[in-house]
């Protein structure tokens, strides 16, 4: 989300945190399963289970059209994309691909994959 953000601000675009922003109280809310539905996941696990195209391209392809437009890279989305992307040609199913592969993407793109220490967090925030 940091990079998303550091790029949105180069393009002059405002990123809000709508429960931030906002009076909406959603501290309560459930999401509760509906009986006689499996939930089957998100629209891009459901996309994988299909072997259908995925929205990576244009979701985080846009937010690296924008970095290379404002003069930044977008590492994680860059990698984030190649990797759905990757999955998708090769038939992967959802969750095909191990989790190893994803903290070398975010450690490669100078983020701290989950259960690093918060130092390195921090540090690794800032877009380049």
């Amino acid at each position: 989300m940091d990079e998303a953000r550091a790029v949105f601000a180069a393009a002059g675009i405002d990123a809000v945190d709508v429960q931030a922003s906002s009076d909406l109280d959603l501290s309560q809310l459930v999401v509760h399963d509906v009986p006689g539905y499996e939930r089957q996941g998100s629209s891009t696990w459901q996309s994988l289970a299909r072997g259908g195209t995925v929205e990576s391209d244009f979701l985080n392809g846009e937010i690296m059209l924008l970095a290379r437009l404002h003069g930044l890279d977008a590492p994680v989305n860059a990698g984030v994309q190649q990797r759905i992307a990757t999955a998708s040609l090769a038939g992967a199913p959802p969750g095909g691909l191990d989790q190893a592969d994803l903290a070398a993407l975010l450690t490669a793109a100078g983020r701290a994959p989950a259960g690093s220490s918060p130092a390195s967090s921090r540090s690794a925030g800032r877009a380049r």
